[in-house]
């Protein structure tokens, strides 16, 4: 293989993986919720998922790299709301193929970070997991929802389909 083979291959391998994040400082600061969140963290596959709680909540997927001793690190990826079901239940969902048929941007977060992915989890009730969701969404803009709160989701749509 030519040094020029090997550019190109490792250059489309790289493009693969790039994603556009939104990282808005106002955003951040403007984010309040009145009660306290006890975050619990797994790593995300169908294994750790059958552990989760049999209660609603809010998760979060984030791509965590592991290195260099530094835990902090990491991009929200994804967030969600157990839409009546239980975290258990609807968190295990991600990791079935049938799942990634019906929404193939989820696939591709799955597959691509899959060794990377931490998945953050509070337990809340249904009503304020909404409230909790819709919250946080409109913190981070995560780059692999497709439904964001108020004025957010023609914002974050416009961005993330260039």
């Amino acid at each position: 293989m030519s040094r020029f083979d090997l550019f190109h291959t490792e250059k489309n391998k790289a493009l693969s993986y790039c994603r556009r994040v939104m990282l808005w400082p106002e955003q951040w600061k403007a984010f309040t919720y009145a009660k306290q969140l006890n975050w619990k963290a797994i790593k995300a596959n169908s294994q750790s998922a059958k552990t989760l709680p049999e209660s609603t909540g809010v998760y979060v997927f984030i791509i965590q790299p592991g290195i260099a001793s530094l835990e902090c690190a990491g991009i929200v990826s994804y967030v969600g709301e157990t839409e009546g079901q239980t975290l258990r239940k609807r968190c295990s969902s991600y990791f079935h193929q049938s799942e990634y048929d019906v929404r193939p941007h989820i696939g591709e977060m799955m597959h691509l970070w899959k060794e990377h992915l931490q998945l953050f989890y509070v337990e809340t009730d249904a009503a304020d997991a909404v409230a909790l969701e819709n919250k946080l969404l409109s913190a981070f803009l995560p780059p692999f929802n497709r439904k964001f709160p108020g004025t957010f989701n023609k914002l974050a749509k416009s961005i993330y389909s260039t």
